[in-house]
Parts: C-alpha cells; sequence; structure tokens
C-alpha cells in the first residue's frame, strides 16, 4: 500500500511519551506516512489518573480532550490515543478517519458508538500489559503472605524485630490454594506464573468455559467454594453490572481466617466498608490493595494505619516496558490493517472487510 498520503494523528500523554509512538510508528513513516503528535496536557499522575478514573465511569464525553484535537483530527486518517478521551465530535469532525488506535487494554475513552455509526475499526492492545499486571499482583500477594512491607517499614524507624507480631500469620505459597477470580489475560499469566510455587489454584469465572480453566492447569469452582477453601484471593475480574460489589460481607465472611485477600483489579469489585470490617476484627488475617472504593485513598481512611494491610497507589499495570510495548502493539496491528491483514484485536470486527 502507497503510505505517502497517509496521515496519523497519535495523542501523547505522561505515560506514552512523542518519542515512544516516533519509535512505534517508525516502519509506517519509513514507508511515507505522516506522523503528527500532540500531547494531551495534565497537571501530574494523580490528575491524569483522576480523569481517566472519570472517563472509565462516565464516557467519552466527560472529560476534555488536548487542544484542538478537533482541528487536527479533521485532516487525519488515523486516529491514535492512550488514555485520552476521543469524544463523538471529534469522531464526527474527522472526515477521512479511517481507522482508530487505543494503546490499552480497552476503549472506555473513545465513544464506540460514534465510531460504529460512521464503520470505523477500533484497535486496542489486551495484552501489552499483561506482564507487567501479573508480575505486580505476585509481588503484592507475596509481599502481605510475609509481611514484607511492615518488616521494612520497621527496620526503616531502627526496629530490629525477629520476633514481630505479624510472624505467627506469616505464610508462604508452596502447598496453599490460591484462589482466582476472573480468568482474562492478566489472570492466566498469574497463573502461569503460580505453577513455580506448587499451589493449588482455583478459579471462579462465569464466563470461561471450565475446559479452558483446566487446560490452565487450574481447577473451576463456584465463588463460594473458592472464598472457603483460598489461603489467597485474587481480584482479577473487570469491573461491569454483574461484577460490580461482588465482594461484600457476605463473601468476606466465607473466607479462612488465616487467607489473604488481594486486589490489584478495580475497586469497584469490592465492598470496600465490609472489607475494612473485615480486616479490623480479624475475620481475614490481611489484605494487599493496589486499587480502591476512593482514589486518591483520603488521608484518614483506616486502611492507612491497620498493620494488617500492604497498599500500593493503583500501579499495577504501570512500567515503561508496558507503555512502550503498548505503543509496539498498536503500531504492528495498524500496519497489519494497512496491509490488508487481519489486527489481533478490534472492537468492531464486524466493519473489517
Amino acid at each position: 500500500m502507497d503510505l505517502h498520503r497517509l496521515r496519523i494523528l497519535a495523542i501523547s500523554d505522561l505515560c506514552i511519551t512523542e518519542s515512544m509512538y516516533r519509535e512505534a510508528f517508525g516502519e509506517l513513516t519509513g514507508r511515507g506516512a505522516g506522523l503528527k503528535v500532540i500531547d494531551w496536557r495534565v497537571r501530574d499522575l494523580n490528575d491524569l489518573r483522576a480523569k481517566v478514573d472519570k472517563t472509565e465511569r462516565e464516557g467519552a464525553e466527560a472529560v476534555s480532550p488536548p487542544e484542538g484535537l478537533e482541528e487536527y483530527a479533521a485532516g487525519a486518517d488515523i486516529l491514535v490515543t492512550h488514555l485520552s478521551p476521543v469524544p463523538a465530535r471529534v469522531i464526527a469532525g474527522a472526515s477521512s478517519l479511517q481507522l482508530i488506535g487505543c494503546a490499552r487494554s480497552a476503549w472506555e475513552n473513545v465513544a464506540a458508538a460514534a465510531a460504529n455509526a460512521r464503520n470505523i475499526p477500533i484497535l486496542y492492545c489486551p495484552h501489552s500489559k499483561v506482564s507487567t499486571a501479573a508480575d505486580f499482583a505476585i509481588g503484592m500477594l507475596l509481599m502481605e503472605g510475609r509481611g514484607m512491607a511492615r518488616s521494612h517499614q520497621q527496620m526503616s524507624q531502627g526496629i530490629w524485630d525477629t520476633t514481630f507480631s505479624f510472624f505467627g500469620n506469616s505464610m508462604s505459597l508452596t502447598g496453599n490454594t490460591v484462589g482466582l477470580v476472573g480468568f482474562g489475560n492478566i489472570a492466566r499469566a498469574v497463573a502461569q506464573r503460580l505453577k513455580g510455587f506448587e499451589v493449588t489454584t482455583l478459579v471462579y469465572d462465569p464466563f470461561q468455559p471450565a475446559n479452558t480453566v483446566r487446560a490452565q492447569g487450574c481447577e473451576p469452582v463456584s465463588l463460594d467454594e473458592l472464598l472457603s477453601r483460598s489461603d489467597f484471593v485474587l481480584m482479577m475480574a473487570r469491573v461491569s453490572e454483574e461484577s460490580r460489589g461482588m465482594i461484600g460481607r457476605r463473601e468476606l465472611g466465607l473466607m479462612k481466617p488465616t487467607a489473604y485477600f488481594v486486589n490489584t483489579a478495580r475497586g469497584g469489585l469490592v465492598d470496600y466498608a465490609a472489607l475494612r470490617e473485615a480486616l479490623a476484627q480479624g475475620k481475614i488475617a490481611g489484605a494487599a490493595l493496589d486499587v480502591f472504593d476512593v482514589e486518591p485513598i483520603p488521608p484518614g481512611d483506616p486502611l492507612l494505619k491497620m498493620e494488617n494491610v500492604s497498599l500500593s497507589p493503583h500501579v499495577a499495570g504501570v512500567s515503561r516496558e508496558g507503555y512502550r510495548r503498548s505503543a509496539q502493539d498498536l503500531a504492528r496491528d495498524i500496519t497489519a490493517f494497512l496491509d490488508r491483514n487481519k489486527p489481533r484485536f478490534v472492537a468492531n470486527p464486524q466493519t473489517l472487510k
């Protein structure tokens, strides 16, 4: 395909920078395509996270896109974004637009209905941050199960205590049972990593066939059975109307008092009031949390002072390698689309002929 008249517009941000886009799209620009990069300017990473969360909750119209996006998009054949919203008015005004690329695992920040109305495919990258998120989930599980964060905190205060109160709850992985709530791409990567620890891995996912779960060396079970049998429960599901608040007081009450709860997925999956209560009353041994019901977590939240909790600020999917891989994966699929090969991940495949 002759690319000399092709115009690509990419929106950079604090995570995927202009240089990452230029590196990723080097093959296409080398073949003659034009690449324009504009920046979605936000105050800092906290501001970025707040805007992304609002977009995920309320849609692509809820947050302002980069200044001048409508004007630049009007002349673009391909529009690429990462976290910046792409509202319907931008798509409606881009008369030459053939394709939208979203360099993340879903496309909540793109007005998909407007794209579908014009038969514009949306490409996305569900695998680009899988390794990053899976590694982090395993790290949180190990950190809380062995009290690593609390040991560090004590030593940073000049305390050398090998008999700390947590010792009685310290739990190794080997020989124990891990439950994965959800069995998407990240959960499967976690299951693969867990094989080296010689654990029994249970899975609850009503949307996955039992034979798919068993093929990964895991045991498909109901949610209640997973909660009651597991020594470690890891939340791996996406938030939907069906899954929102799926872990509440009743579900936490099914867990062993020696079990640990890990959430690196989404805060909306869990009733955090019930979780705080379970932790405060010793109904479960501890929790490792990367996501919360309110973000950033308020200064007075009881979780900040609990001794049986390890916390991180919603960074499970964050790594420079992951962001670079997202841009590269998206560029590879866009090239496949242009060369009339079917891309791997498209939100509305019926538009691909």
